[in-house]
This record gives structure tokens, C-alpha cells and sequence, in this order.
């Protein structure tokens, strides 16, 4: 968190975030909080460059403690994502007590779109469309790997989508090189 928070600071476009995926194990914590906290205090970086992701299944684990720490970083002022929905069957009532700001489709829904037995994943990615819409959440398709896909992806409602077919994921210091 520490390094993450101090790249970021260091970044020439204040408006880029960082994203920094959480565990089962921290997103339960009594001590996630205070870690964000210093982590940010520590490295100058402004609370909203800072998302931080859980995935479905370790934030419904256990919802009770989930909703606290989940709270928590809302007040620090940070981003919360959801990852790999749709495969953790999380309830309604149990995903609107959490605070978070966006659902990241899992992969392995968006792997199958634009094939030619894509209908079945056309139905449940414009299910969860749907629902972020319902929610106000941000919603973003995950492990995009063709054009087919992000073209099925836009047309379903989803307006953010990460995979290959945008970059790779790189070491920070050729992230930098590219912005710079």
C-alpha cells in the first residue's frame, strides 16, 4: 500500500489512480483503515488517485465486518471497486450495503462475447449493466481480449473496459515512460 501510494504521488498527471487490490483477509481487518490512512498521509497522494478492489467473494464473505472497513475507506475518501462480479453470488440487499463505486465484470463472463455462442454471456453482462445502472455504480468489463468483445461490451452499457487488448500490465517505471 505504502509503495503503491508513493509511485502514485510521484505520477506528472495528478488526475491518473492507482488501483491496489485488497484481500479477503484485509478487507476484514481492524487495521486496513489506519494502513490506507498513513499510507496516503505518508506519500502525499489525494485520497480520490487511490482505488482500492476486492473481489466479490471476499467482500460478501463476511459482509458484517466487509460493510465496517468498507466504510472506513469511504471516509478516507477513497475509491472502492468490486472485481470478478458475477461469479461470487452475492445478494441484492448484501451488494447495497456496501459502499463501493463500481463493479468490474469478471472475465470469465467476458471472455465469451462477441463468439458465436456468446448468449448466455450476453444475458448476464447485461444483467449486471443493469444492475450497476440501478445501483449508480460505475461498472467496467474485465479481461477484454478482442474488439468483438469491447464493441459486444459498449453496446451492452459497460463504458470502461480493461484486458490485453488495451496494454499490458507493465512495471511502473514503463507506465511512467508512457506518460511522459
Amino acid at each position: 500500500m505504502r509503495d503503491a501510494c508513493a509511485e502514485a504521488a510521484g505520477w506528472p498527471d495528478d488526475s491518473l489512480i492507482v488501483r491496489v487490490n485488497l484481500s479477503a483477509e484485509e478487507i476484514v481487518s481492524e487495521h486496513t483503515v489506519d494502513v490506507v490512512r498513513t499510507s496516503l498521509l505518508a506519500s502525499g497522494l489525494a485520497p480520490h488517485r487511490l482505488c482500492l478492489e476486492v473481489t466479490e467473494w471476499a467482500a460478501t464473505d463476511d459482509i458484517d465486518r466487509s460493510e465496517i472497513v468498507m466504510r472506513g475507506l469511504k471516509e478516507l475518501g477513497v475509491e472502492l471497486t468490486l472485481e470478478d462480479f458475477g461469479t461470487g453470488g452475492s445478494s441484492l440487499a448484501g451488494l447495497r450495503r456496501l459502499p463501493i463505486d463500481s463493479l468490474k465484470i469478471d472475465p470469465s463472463l467476458v471472455g465469451d462475447l462477441g463468439g458465436d455462442d456468446d448468449d448466455e454471456s450476453v444475458g448476464f453482462v447485461r444483467l449486471i449493466t443493469s444492475l450497476a445502472d440501478a445501483l449508480a455504480l460505475a461498472v467496467v468489463g474485465q479481461g477484454v481480449q478482442t474488439e468483438a468483445q469491447a464493441d459486444v461490451l459498449r453496446l451492452l452499457g459497460c463504458a470502461s473496459a480493461q484486458g490485453d487488448l488495451f496494454g499490458r500490465t507493465a512495471p511502473p517505471a514503463d507506465l511512467l515512460a508512457m506518460m511522459t
